[in-house]
């Protein structure tokens, strides 16, 4: 069933986190879930309209209700929704052409970039994609197929078009080293990556790239590798599978290595890091796994079992929360004092 309308629907403005996060002098970019719906245009044609007058209403309630806080930077729109079909199809052809799907993935950035600028004027807007160069070659060289004039025009590029509505792009990375963040960040070869992709540091592009996010960077330290959802479409470029070390003192040495090379590498293009994450994402452990134990490993803190209860008791109670007592956290030390930037910054889950 469709959403009820908003005035009907529970208002959170998170006053006191916001509040907290001022207190403590951090700065905080607020995520806004749209669902798929919003962004693929295959998900769109079986939406209920309601769902669709919905959402927009509440991204700009919550545009304008947050981006009136001190302590919010700016606002993630979409978080890896950027997949082949509609992100960068055919992406490898010496000229791509723009497809229904695309027009309305970009139309989307497009559209919702402008209307939270309209509600929430100062703060930042972009997006976290994964670091998958395609998007960026195809979105480079093609353009619109029926732009409605409203959020895409004919005759320019979309690279060309979301540049001019985001203040940022951000991407999602767990590149292990300096070299495979070069292929991402860098300018060697003129940015040029195989299957038509383009790196953010491609001198040909470079009056269209926004600074960059690293939205999500980090590393587990369970000595397992996590497989990942979408591996297959980064295979061949990034990671079939996020690696793990085998201590933290390892991850603790590879942050440095790997965020300093960032920050002094790419240092016109840095605008900032969140490192993944601030702590396990509790919510998804409904029963323990082997990728639960990946997860906890990841982060500035672990968790300690509290009240006894066995590791592979399920943390999260579907409908009710997390089970009481709460785990305690456990500060993972050496990673914590691996800082190789005052702009380093923790994502908080």
């Amino acid at each position: 069933p469709p959403p009820p309308p908003p005035p009907a629907s529970p208002r959170r403005t998170h006053a006191a986190f916001l509040d907290e996060a001022a207190r403590q002098g951090l700065s905080v970019l607020v995520g806004i879930p749209m669902p798929i719906e919003m962004w693929h245009l295959s998900n769109r044609r079986g939406a209920h309209a309601s769902l669709v007058s919905w959402w927009e209403s509440v991204l700009e309630e919550t545009a304008r209700d947050l981006g009136s806080h001190p302590a919010t930077l700016g606002f993630v729109l979409m978080n890896e929704l950027d997949d082949a079909f509609n992100a960068f199809p055919g992406a490898a052809a010496p000229n791509p052409s723009g497809t229904p799907e695309t027009d309305f993935f970009y139309g989307s950035a497009v559209k919702y970039a402008r209307l939270v600028k309209r509600a929430a004027p100062g703060k930042l807007v972009g997006w976290a994609l994964h670091d998958i160069p395609q998007w960026l070659g195809f979105a480079s060289r093609a353009s619109p197929r029926s732009p409605d004039g409203a959020s895409l025009v004919a005759g320019q590029t979309y690279l060309a078009q979301i540049s001019g509505a985001f203040d940022y792009f951000g991407f999602n990375t767990y590149q292990t080293s300096p070299a495979g963040l070069q292929a991402v960040m860098g300018s060697a070869g003129g940015g040029v990556i195989a299957g038509g992709g383009l790196s953010y540091g491609a001198p040909g592009i470079a009056d269209q790239i926004k600074p960059l996010l690293l939205t999500e960077i980090g590393w587990a330290h369970s000595g397992v590798t996590a497989g990942v959802a979408d591996a297959g479409s980064e295979a061949g470029f990034t990671h079939a599978g996020v690696a793990a070390f085998a201590s933290e003192e390892e991850v603790a040495q590879r942050a440095a290595l790997v965020l300093r090379a960032a920050y002094l590498e790419h240092s016109r293009l840095m605008l900032g890091t969140f490192y993944f994450e601030f702590c396990d994402e509790w919510w998804k452990a409904r029963s323990h796994t082997a990728r639960d134990d990946d997860e906890d490993a990841f982060g500035l803190f672990g968790r300690r079992r509290s009240a006894g209860r066995p590791i592979e008791d399920a943390l999260w109670i579907d409908g009710a929360g997390p089970k009481l007592p709460l785990d305690e956290l456990v500060p993972y030390s050496l990673l914590l004092q691996a800082r190789p930037s005052p702009h380093a910054r923790a994502t908080h889950s």
